[in-house]
C-alpha cells in the first residue's frame, strides 16, 4: 500500500512539474500552486482508496502445495544383438566392448548364451554414443578394462559393483557428462597411466569435466593414485590411505580444486601433479613426503600457504608462477635447487640452512647448489 501511495503521489508531481513548465507566465509561483495543488488531490486520491479497501472483503484464497519428483530410471537389459561381445577362453567368459541401442538406461546382462560377463573393455569408437546416460555393471564383471568406457559423452552415472578388482587406464576418459561414481573396496589393481610429456597423461577420469564427485574406499593398496587431468568442475578430494605416489599429471587443470587431503601413506609427489589447479590455496604435505618432482605445482596462481617436510631434497621448477606465495621455508634437507621459484615476486624465503632471508633468486640457489 505504501508503495502505490508513492508511485501515486510520485505521478501526481512529475504530472504537475510538466504542466507547470509547458505553462507560459506564472514562473515559479505557477509551479509551486501546481506542485501543492497535485499533493492535495494525491491525498485525496489515497483518502478514496484507503475507504473503498476498508469496505473491501478481501477474498479468500487457496494454495496447494506442488511438489514434482524425477520419475524413477527404469533400467533396460539389452538384448545380445544390441552388444559387441566376444568370448575369450583364457578368462572363461564374455568380454563386451560396445552397446550399439539407443535405451538411456542398461543393465549388462550377466551373462550371454550361457557364458558369463566378466570383462568390459574398449572397441571400436566408444561404448555407446549420446543416448546412453547410465549403466548398471552386473555382479559377474570383475574388469572394466582400458579404455573401456572412454568418450562415452552421455554418460552421466556408473554403478559399479564390489566384483570389480580391476580398473584400467583411461576407463572413463572423456565422459565429458559423467557427474559422480562410487568406486567399490574390491577394487584392487588400479592404473594410473604412466610418466611421459606434462599434460599427457590422462588417468582414469581424464577430461571428465562435470566430475564432481568420486568416493574412494577408506583404505587401499594401491601404489599410484591421481587420475583427474582436466576434471574442471573437482572441487575437493580425499587421497585414499594406503597410496604411495600421487601420480604425474594427476589433477593437472583441475581449475576448480580447492581441497585435497593427503594421507601419511604418501612419501611423492609426482612431477606436474598439481599443475595449473589455479583455485587452490593451501595444500598440507604430510611429513612423510621426501620427494616433490619437478613443476609440481606450477601455475597454482592463488597458492598462499605450504609447507616443505623435512626430507625433501631438490626442487626444480617446483612452484614456477606461483605468483600468490609470500612466505615459504625451505628445509635443510633441500641440497639441490633450479628455477623453482620463477615468477614468483612476492616471495620471501628462509633457508633452515643458514636462516639467512632470500628475496634474491641467484643467491639462495648458489648457497644451497654449492653449499
Amino acid at each position: 500500500m505504501k508503495l502505490k501511495k508513492f508511485a501515486a503521489l510520485t505521478a501526481a508531481i512529475a504530472m504537475a512539474l510538466s504542466l507547470a513548465a509547458c505553462g507560459s507566465g506564472s514562473g515559479e509561483a505557477a509551479e509551486a500552486d501546481a506542485v501543492t495543488t497535485a499533493k492535495t488531490e494525491a491525498v485525496k486520491d489515497e483518502t478514496t482508496a484507503a475507504k473503498q479497501e476498508e469496505n473491501t472483503v478481501p477474498e479468500e484464497t487457496t494454495t496447494e502445495e506442488t511438489t514434482t519428483t524425477e520419475p524413477a530410471v527404469e533400467f533396460v537389459e539389452p538384448s545380445a544383438d544390441e552388444l559387441i561381445y566376444t568370448y575369450d577362453a583364457a578368462i572363461k567368459g564374455i568380454k563386451v566392448s560396445r552397446y550399439t541401442g539407443s535405451a538411456e538406461a542398461i543393465r549388462i546382462p550377466a551373462e550371454i548364451d550361457g557364458d558369463p560377463v566378466v570383462q568390459i573393455t574398449s572397441g571400436k569408437g566408444s561404448f555407446a554414443g549420446k543416448s546412453l546416460k547410465q549403466v548398471e555393471i552386473p555382479n559377474s564383471v570383475t574388469e572394466i578394462g582400458v579404455r573401456a568406457f572412454s568418450k562415452s559423452t552421455g554418460l552421466k552415472n556408473v554403478i559399479i559393483p564390489d566384483s570389480v578388482t580391476t580398473i584400467g587406464k583411461q576407463a572413463f576418459r572423456g565422459c565429458t557428462n559423467l557427474e559422480s561414481i562410487v568406486i567399490p573396496s574390491s577394487v584392487i589393481n588400479w592404473s594410473s597411466g604412466e610418466d611421459g610429456v606434462y599434460g599427457t597423461n590422462y588417468g582414469v577420469f581424464g577430461e571428465c569435466k562435470n566430475l564432481k564427485s568420486v568416493t574412494f574406499p577408506e583404505n587401499v593398496t594401491w601404489e599410484e593414485f591421481g587420475d583427474f587431468y582436466g576434471c574442471e568442475s573437482l572441487e575437493s578430494i580425499t587421497v585414499p590411505n594406503g597410496v604411495k605416489k600421487i601420480s604425474f599429471d594427476a589433477f593437472y587443470k583441475c581449475k576448480n580444486l580447492k581441497e585435497i587431503i593427503i594421507p601419511d601413506s604418501v612419501t611423492c609427489i609426482s612431477g606436474s601433479a598439481f599443475g595449473y589447479c589455479e583455485s587452490l590455496e593451501s595444500i598440507n604435505i604430510p611429513k612423510t613426503v621426501t620427494e616433490i618432482d619437478g613443476l609440481a605445482f606450477c601455475g597454482c596462481a592463488k597458492l598462499k600457504d605450504i609447507t616443505i617436510p623435512e626430507g625433501v631434497e631438490s626442487l626444480d621448477n617446483t612452484f614456477w608462477y606461483c605468483k600468490s606465495l609470500r612466505d615459504l621455508v625451505i628445509p635443510e634437507s633441500v641440497t639441490y635447487i633450479q628455477n623453482a621459484f620463477d615468477e614468483c615476486d612476492a616471495l620471501s624465503i628462509t633457508y633452515k640452512g643458514n636462516e639467512y632471508n632470500y628475496t634474491n633468486w641467484n643467491d639462495l640457489y648458489n648457497a644451497i647448489n654449492n653449499g
